[in-house]
């Protein structure tokens, strides 16, 4: 049509109807971008309390692994004390079952030795007067000469009601110094000892 030309009525009717649908299209594409838009707040707001919850997360996992390093290192320290404990016992059972073997072998060495001992001539030596029984260690004859006689009397000493020193101590140091070198040395000064002894009684 020429510029200027006037419009019929269904013509303007038709574009007025297009420009309304046209408009509310725009409206609900404005209404969509709105609900995109707020849909896209609430994600960024996720986003954010989800990464402080990560934080938090991360946080919290360090500080676990912190916690179990410590409890890891505490259960090392304890092996170890456990195992130089285990190492003390054996060396004192070691050391136990030495001193028991040692206690042992003492205490052979004191039997022999007061088995010797037992055997020594206390006194005068005659033939009728004078009798050991070193072997069983039960029983034995000491002769004991009186001060005011020169008779010599006969005594019998039970060696089990006998007190022994070297029954009360395994240390070989415990004998009666005097009685175990004058038994070798002097059988007479023993029999001076058995006197006293006995007047001491």
């Amino acid at each position: 049509k020429p510029q200027g030309a006037a419009l019929c009525g269904s013509e303007v009717q038709q574009l007025r109807l297009q420009l309304e649908t046209q408009s509310e299209h725009i409206k609900t594409l404005q209404q969509h971008c709105l609900h995109l838009r707020l849909y896209l707040r609430g994600l960024r707001s996720d986003r954010i309390q989800k990464d402080a919850l990560v934080e938090d997360l991360q946080a919290k996992l360090v500080t676990l692994q912190q916690t179990t390093d410590a409890h890891k290192a505490f259960a090392d320290g304890v092996m170890r004390d456990f195992d130089d404990l285990r190492r003390m016992a054996l060396s004192l059972q070691v050391k136990h079952e030495e001193l028991e073997q040692e206690l042992v072998r003492r205490e052979k060495e004191c039997r022999a030795l007061r088995k010797h001992l037992s055997a020594l001539p206390f006194g005068a030596q005659t033939g009728a007067g004078h009798e050991s029984c070193a072997s069983d260690g039960l029983l034995e004859t000491v002769c004991s000469p009186q001060r005011d006689a020169n008779a010599t009397q006969m005594k019998w000493v039970e060696l089990e009601d006998f007190v022994d020193p070297m029954s009360e101590a395994t240390d070989l140091s415990s004998i009666h110094p005097a009685r175990a070198h004058a038994a070798v040395k002097a059988p007479h000064v023993v029999n001076v000892l058995l006197e006293e002894e006995s007047d001491a009684l």
